[in-house]
C-alpha cells in the first residue's frame, strides 16, 4: 500500500513539474509581438541614447546631352547623442561623395531641440563656417512634426528614432508581417534577437503619409513613385538583455533613386549641367542605437541659437566647391 502511495505521489509531483515547467517554459519564449511590445516600453522610460545612421548609396549618373554615364557613391554618416527630457540632440554629420576614382567629403556639426508647443529647430554648421538654422512648426493635427520629411536637412536629422517606433508598433500590432530568427546576433558587442520583414510599397506610402517616416531626400506625395513594385527588405535587431532597440537595417534600393534625386537636388541647383538622370543600383540605410541613459545634458552654443533662419540646411554644390 505504502509502495502505491509512493508511486502515485512520485506520479503527480513529476505531472505537476511538468506542467509547471511547460508553461514557464512558453511563457519565457519570445516573440515577434511580445519583443517589439517590451522595446516600446522599454524606450519609453530612456531618457536618452546614441545614435548612428549610415546610409550608402551606388549610383550611376548620365548626363543626357552627351549620354555619358559614369559611376558615383554617396555615403551619409550621422552620429548623434539625443535626450528626452529636455527635447535636444548633437552630433556630427559627414558626406561622402566619390566618382572616377576620386572621392571628396564634407563634414559639419549640429544641434537640434523641441519646444513644448512642439516647434523643432534644427542648428547646423559646415566645414566649421556659419551656423544655420531651420525652425519646424508643430503639425496642426498635432502630430510629431520631426516625423514628417523636410529639405532643411540631411535625413532630417532627430528622425530616426520616430521612424523605428514608428516601425515597431506597425510590427507590435501585425500591420506588418515579421519573422523572429532562430539565430541572435551581435549589436554593439551585445548579444540581440534579430527581427526580420519587408515594408511593401502600400505600406510606406501609407506610413509616411500618417507622418511615421521619411527617407532622406524623398518627397512626402511621393506621386512619381509607383509605389506597387516598392519591397523595402528589413531587419530589426533587440538587445536581449535589456529588450531595447539596437539596430535597424533597410535594403532601400527600389526606391533608391527618389531619394538619392532628392539628397542632390539641393548640391546641383547651381551647376549649369544641363540634365542629369540617376540610376541606383544599391541604397541601403543602417541605424544603430545604444548607451541608452548614459548621455549627459545637451547645451546648444549661442552662436547658434542667434544663427539666422535657413530655407535649407543643406550645402549647395557651389559651398562644397569652395570648401575642397
Amino acid at each position: 500500500m505504502r509502495q502505491k502511495i509512493r508511486r502515485v505521489l512520485a506520479v503527480t509531483l513529476i505531472a505537476v513539474f511538468l506542467l509547471s515547467g511547460c508553461k514557464l517554459f512558453k511563457k519565457d519564449i519570445p516573440t515577434v509581438i511580445s519583443l517589439t511590445n517590451a522595446a516600446i516600453t522599454n524606450m519609453g522610460k530612456a531618457n536618452s541614447a546614441e545614435v548612428k545612421v549610415n546610409s550608402s548609396g551606388d549610383i550611376t549618373a548620365t548626363y543626357k546631352v552627351l549620354n555619358i554615364g559614369i559611376n558615383m557613391s554617396l555615403d551619409t554618416n550621422i552620429n548623434m547623442e539625443m535626450t528626452r527630457n529636455p527635447e535636444r540632440s548633437k552630433g556630427t554629420i559627414d558626406l561622402s561623395l566619390g566618382a572616377v576614382g576620386q572621392e571628396q567629403s564634407m563634414n559639419g556639426e549640429f544641434y537640434g531641440e523641441g519646444s513644448e508647443e512642439g516647434t523643432k529647430t534644427t542648428y547646423i554648421r559646415w566645414k566649421e563656417g556659419n551656423w544655420m538654422k531651420k525652425t519646424k512648426a508643430a503639425q496642426s493635427d498635432g502630430s510629431d512634426a520631426s516625423s514628417s520629411n523636410s529639405s532643411s536637412g540631411p535625413a532630417l536629422i532627430p528622425n530616426s528614432l520616430v521612424q523605428v517606433i514608428g516601425l515597431m508598433k506597425a510590427i507590435a500590432d501585425e500591420s506588418i508581417t515579421a519573422e523572429l530568427k532562430e539565430d541572435t546576433a551581435t549589436v554593439n558587442d551585445k548579444e540581440a534577437y534579430q527581427i526580420s520583414f519587408m515594408l511593401s510599397g502600400d505600406f510606406l506610402k501609407q506610413f509616411m503619409d500618417a507622418g511615421g517616416m521619411s527617407l532622406g531626400g524623398l518627397s512626402e506625395s511621393g506621386d512619381s513613385i509607383d509605389w506597387t513594385i516598392v519591397e523595402i527588405p528589413a531587419e530589426l535587431y533587440i538587445y536581449k538583455e535589456s529588450q531595447l532597440p539596437a539596430r535597424i537595417t533597410m535594403d532601400c534600393t527600389s526606391i533608391g533613386t527618389q531619394i538619392i534625386e532628392g539628397q542632390l537636388e539641393g548640391y546641383m541647383q547651381d551647376l549649369p549641367i544641363g540634365d542629369i538622370a540617376l540610376s541606383v543600383n544599391k541604397y541601403d540605410v543602417d541605424i544603430t542605437i545604444d548607451r541608452y541613459d548614459e548621455i549627459e545634458a545637451i547645451e546648444i552654443p549661442a552662436e547658434a541659437k542667434n544663427a539666422a533662419e535657413s530655407e535649407s540646411l543643406m550645402p549647395t554644390m557651389t559651398d562644397i566647391v569652395k570648401f575642397w
